[in-house]
């Protein structure tokens, strides 16, 4: 007689019981648009906040919605490239969180909030990933940074982080009522498959 061995989950391999149903519904979220307008804003609120000074003057509207617009194409480019998986997503979110009041990086940089989502989603998916891509491929993916400017955004970015890659169910549940509550019951696609 044999016993089947219980299903680990795919993002933590653990039992699913292990979680709280509303980080696994979190986590099993897919990549939608009104998720990449999330993202998008998020990365821009999180440039807000990292000098204490608005990314965009104030009444500056237009470059601020021309900025999050290019930053939702090179979302689509970027992912659709890599193939990144919302854990990931989930965990690059969570670091920039974490690390937004020691970036040392300014609107006046090229391309910073490009920049910024992608020095995350580098530094995530190394950390969660056994096998993961190099700042080569990052590059081919990323279409706008050579890979030199992709090692030093991470190590950068790293250095905002203090190195501390630990992430805890509370650093990704702060994204639950956005992503879930309001994106995806209001916009979510049914047919839409999870990535």
């Amino acid at each position: 007689a044999s016993s089947t061995a219980p299903r680990v989950h795919h993002a933590s391999l653990v039992l699913p019981s292990t979680h709280s149903p509303v980080l696994l519904k979190l986590v099993d979220s897919s990549l939608s648009l009104p998720f990449i307008d999330y993202i998008a804003n998020f990365v821009a609120d999180a440039l807000d906040s990292a000098s204490g000074l608005p990314a965009f003057p104030l009444g500056d509207n237009l470059n601020r919605r021309s900025s999050i617009v290019g930053l939702k194409f090179f979302i689509r480019m970027l992912f659709g490239a890599s193939r990144v998986q919302t854990p990931v997503i989930l965990a690059a979110l969570a670091f920039i969180d974490k690390a937004k009041h020691r970036f040392d990086i300014t609107i006046l940089q090229e391309l910073p909030l490009e920049r910024t989502l992608l020095s995350a989603i580098v530094v995530a998916s190394k950390a969660l990933n056994d096998h993961t891509m190099n700042n080569m491929h990052w590059q081919r993916c990323s279409t706008i940074f050579r890979a030199k400017e992709i090692s030093r955004f991470e190590l950068e970015f790293l250095a905002a982080l203090c190195w501390n890659l630990r992430l805890t169910d509370s650093d990704i549940l702060v994204h639950y009522d956005a992503i879930c509550t309001h994106y995806h019951e209001t916009y979510a696609d049914p047919s839409t498959p999870n990535r």
